[in-house]
C-alpha cells in the first residue's frame, strides 16, 4: 500500500495520506444502502403521508451533503476533502481494492451547493414523472444502473487516476435519456432563475448541460460518465416505449352520431 498512495499526491492533506476512511464517510454508505432499499420498497409512508422513490433519493443526496461537512466550493477544509476521497471514487484506489463501496457512495456526494443543487432539481423534475410511470423499483434501478455504467466508464477510461469521481450526474443523466426515448413528446416543468417554463426533454438536456458546463468552465466534468449515464436511459426508455401499450381511440359515426361500436381501442 505505501508504494502505492506515494505517488498519490493528489489525496494528501498537508503531505499527510488520507487514511484510513473517516466516520462520515463510513455513515455515507449507510445512507446509501438505506436509500436504494427504501426507494425501492413498495407502500413507505410517514404516517399517512406516502413517500416516493425520488423524496428517498433526493432526501439521501441531501443528508450525505451535511455528512460531508456541507462544501460551498472554494477550498475544502480537511474533513470535507477527507470524506470527498473516500466517499467519492478513486479510481486508483477502487482497482487496487481499497474502496469497494464508492461505486455506490460517489453517487450520492458532491462538491459544492451548485452541483448538489442541479443534480438533485433534475432528479425531481423527471424523477417524478419516470416514478408515476414505471414505478419506483424500476426507476430505483434505472438511477442505480445509470450511476453504476458511469463508474465503469470511468474506470476503464481513467484507471490509474488519484482523483475523485463525485456526484449524482451520471444517474441523472439515464433519468433524462429514458424520458427523452420514452415520452420525447410530452412536456417537463423546469425552473429556470428567471421563469418557469414547459418544455420537451430535449430542451431540458440542453439547460443541464449548459448548466454542467457553467459550474466549471466545461473543465473537470466526467463527460464521458455522463454519456454513459444516458445510454442507459435511452435503451431503457426506447424498450419501454416499443413494448408499453398506447392507448387510442377511434371514433365511428353514422347520421345520428356515434355507432354502438363508436369507442374501439387500439394498442400500438
Amino acid at each position: 500500500m505505501g508504494s502505492l498512495l506515494s505517488g498519490l499526491t493528489d489525496l494528501t492533506w498537508n503531505g499527510h495520506f488520507l487514511l484510513p476512511p473517516t466516520v462520515p464517510s463510513l455513515l455515507i454508505l449507510v445512507v446509501a444502502v438505506a436509500a436504494v432499499v427504501l426507494a425501492a420498497k413498495p407502500g413507505l409512508h410517514w404516517g399517512s403521508l406516502p413517500i416516493g422513490a425520488v423524496a428517498v433519493l433526493v432526501a439521501a443526496n441531501v443528508v450525505t451533503f451535511i455528512l460531508q461537512g456541507f462544501p460551498l466550493g472554494g477550498v475544502p477544509t480537511e474533513h470535507q476533502w477527507t470524506t470527498m476521497v473516500w466517499a467519492g471514487l478513486v479510481p486508483v484506489l477502487f482497482l487496487h481494492g481499497l474502496q469497494w463501496w464508492a461505486p455506490l457512495t460517489q453517487m450520492f456526494t458532491h462538491g459544492d451547493l451548485f452541483h448538489i443543487f442541479g443534480n438533485m432539481l433534475m432528479l425531481v423534475v423527471f424523477g417524478l414523472k419516470i416514478e408515476e410511470r414505471v414505478g419506483r423499483k424500476a426507476l430505483t434501478v434505472l438511477y442505480l444502473a445509470s450511476g453504476l455504467l458511469a463508474t465503469v466508464v470511468t474506470l476503464v477510461a481513467f484507471p490509474s487516476s488519484p482523483v475523485p469521481n463525485i456526484g449524482a450526474s451520471g444517474a441523472v443523466y439515464g433519468l433524462i435519456g429514458f424520458a427523452i426515448a420514452a415520452f420525447p413528446k410530452e412536456k417537463v416543468l423546469i425552473p429556470t432563475p428567471i421563469i418557469m417554463m414547459w418544455a420537451s426533454p430535449w430542451v431540458a438536456l440542453v439547460f443541464y448541460i449548459g448548466y454542467n458546463f457553467l459550474l466549471s468552465f466545461g473543465t473537470n466534468v466526467a463527460w464521458w460518465a455522463h454519456l454513459a449515464g444516458m445510454a442507459v436511459g435511452l435503451a431503457w426508455g426506447y424498450a419501454w416505449h416499443r413494448q408499453t401499450p398506447r392507448l387510442r381511440i377511434e371514433e365511428r359515426w353514422d347520421d345520428e352520431g356515434p355507432t354502438s361500436s363508436s369507442y374501439q381501442y387500439r394498442y400500438r
